[in-house]
Parts: C-alpha cells; sequence; structure tokens
C-alpha cells in the first residue's frame, strides 16, 4: 500500500525535528565545555603564579569544544535551510 504524499511529509518531519534537537543539544554542549575549560584557565591566571603549562591542556580542550561547536552549527544551519526551502516549496 503506497502512502499518500502528505503522509511522507508528515513522517519527515517528526525525524527532522529531532535532528534539529539533537544538533542543538550538542552545539550547548560543546560550548559548554569549552566554558568550563576556559573558566578554569580563567580562575588559575587569576592566582598569579601559574605555570602555562598547568592551562595549556584546558586551552586545547576549549578549541577542540569550539571546533566542534562551529562544525555543528554549520549542520544546524544547513538543516535550517532545507527545512525552510521545504517549508517555502509547500506553500
Amino acid at each position: 500500500m503506497a502512502a499518500a504524499a502528505g503522509d511522507t511529509e508528515t513522517r519527515g518531519t517528526p525525524d527532522r525535528t529531532e535532528e534539529v534537537r539533537r544538533l542543538s543539544h550538542d552545539v550547548k554542549n560543546a560550548l559548554h565545555g569549552a566554558s568550563v575549560n576556559l573558566e578554569v584557565v580563567r580562575s588559575r591566571a587569576g592566582r598569579g603564579a601559574t605555570e602555562p603549562a598547568q592551562v595549556v591542556q584546558f586551552l586545547e580542550s576549549a578549541a577542540q569544544q569550539l571546533e566542534i561547536a562551529v562544525r555543528l552549527h554549520k549542520e544546524l544551519a544547513t538543516l535550517a535551510l532545507a527545512l525552510a526551502g521545504e517549508r517555502a516549496g509547500s506553500h
């Protein structure tokens, strides 16, 4: 039994919505990870006599988390534009 065109669109929407939710959550997590690592650097640097080696790992982790956030944001933006195009085409 073939599905009607509207049925296909209805089934696709929850999948896309879930993907948007997942990507948004992952972006938030990556930004939170970067924020926590930068707070460690700020805190240790604020104490004064901090050796650079004591904060480098936290800076590297923050940079990695920001790279992940940027990649995920690009995916999210691509998906959002695709969804907007689909909605514009369906009206």
